[in-house]
């Protein structure tokens, strides 16, 4: 039990992580269609 609630926390921290670099991707993207349009 001791041994899977790092995982947990490592997994949702992971998760969050991913979460925002995808938003910042995706806010680029939406910036670089600006300058092309």
């Amino acid at each position: 039990m001791v041994s899977r609630v790092p995982m947990l926390t490592l997994t949702r921290r992971g998760i969050s992580l991913m979460k925002n670099i995808v938003h910042e991707v995706l806010e680029i993207l939406h910036e670089v269609e600006d300058i092309i349009h």
